[in-house]
């Protein structure tokens, strides 16, 4: 039964897309606000991948999932497939190369945390409403005020680069949330290598069961680690991460299923034709 039809299936699509346009804006928004404190003098064109790498990797991956259902869903007109077929693969390399580089935005958010050190400031607090910023979680920051200066205790971190503080407790969480990024980042990016190889071995017909239950048994860790990364952020108290990364594996899926769907009507096809 081919799930790529039908009003449901279609619904349910287009949901998807709705939802993941708005996580664009909202990761957008978040990038935005957090850009002001972490990037003081203003966003170089080296600096924006890593001010924005949530927003741009949300965008790319839209536009590679766009990518991923003209090639399980459409088949283009054997007048119009000597440049559909080239213009799709030059459009999906393009989302490929922009995924790629999100994936060095996020690696370079490293940077930032590795620039903290045990403060040598005898009061935080005397540098209170001054330029000074104060770090509660990963892309949530504010002034240095006098209320949050005071949860700094006696361990507090600073990052001289950012004139930024952060508590111990913040430091941690801002630490196992910019290496859940990296490693949610790359997990997507060997998974999507993956789902774009099955692709090719299907549209090119050398997919055999036994190559499809090998790359399925492959992509299975991969899959694993996605998942836990949606409790992980949920448990860290990120709701939007994890929605985000819920909706991902909803998305993909289902394009899996389409693929397989698309698959067993290409080979019955196939077959008509032979005996024909």
């Amino acid at each position: 039964m081919q799930i790529r039809q039908g009003i449901v299936y279609n619904s349910f699509k287009y949901t998807m897309f709705a939802l993941l346009a708005i996580d664009i804006a909202l990761f957008y928004e978040l990038n935005s606000a957090a850009e002001g404190f972490t990037f003081k003098n203003g966003v170089t064109i080296g600096d924006f991948i890593v001010a924005y790498a949530d927003a741009i990797d949300a965008f790319a991956w839209v536009g590679l999932l766009v990518m991923f259902e003209i090639e399980t869903s459409y088949e283009p007109p054997e007048r119009y497939r000597k440049w559909a077929t080239p213009l799709i693969g030059a459009v999906t390399l393009l989302f490929w190369a922009a995924i790629v580089y999100s994936f060095y935005g996020y690696a370079g958010g490293l940077e930032f945390v590795n620039g903290f050190a045990a403060s040598a400031a005898a009061d935080p607090c005397a540098l209170a409403g001054t330029d000074a910023s104060f770090a509660n979680s990963l892309n949530d920051y504010a002034p240095l005020d006098a209320a949050n200066c005071a949860s700094l205790g006696a361990g507090a971190y600073y990052n001289a680069d950012v004139n930024m503080f952060a508590s111990a407790d913040a430091l941690s969480m801002i630490k196992r949330l910019t290496w859940t990024d990296v490693v949610n980042a790359g997990v997507w990016i060997v998974l999507g290598a993956l789902i774009e190889f099955e692709i090719f071995l299907r549209v090119t017909r050398r997919a055999t069961p036994k190559i499809l239950k090998t790359l399925h048994l492959a992509q299975l860790p991969f899959w694993t680690v996605l998942v836990v990364d949606v409790f992980y952020w949920w448990a860290l108290g990120e709701p939007l991460d994890a929605w985000d990364a819920f909706l991902w594996i909803a998305c993909f899926f289902f394009i899996e299923l389409n693929m397989m769907a698309k698959h067993e009507e290409n080979a019955r096809r196939h077959a008509k034709e032979i005996s024909a």
